[in-house]
């Protein structure tokens, strides 16, 4: 993030069902105030429909896709 020029953006995408996506967004968040940027979610997308999210079985939402504009 450090290396992004104002305007550019950040892309990243975690595929592990041991970081939640709470945490994740955290991780991104604390980066920005690292770098002292700011950032502007422009999507933030989970796995496809054929890998769907089961809500009372564990780890089902593994993937994590965040596109953010940094200034």
């Amino acid at each position: 993030m450090k290396l992004l020029k104002p305007g550019g953006f950040l892309v990243t995408a975690s595929c592990t069902n041991l970081v939640p996506p709470s945490l994740f967004l955290e991780i991104i968040d604390m980066a920005a105030k690292d770098a002292r940027k700011k950032i502007r979610q422009v999507t933030f997308q989970t796995q496809a429909k054929d890998h769907p999210i089961m809500w009372n079985i564990d780890n089902t939402t593994y993937l994590k896709f965040l596109i953010v504009e940094v200034s």
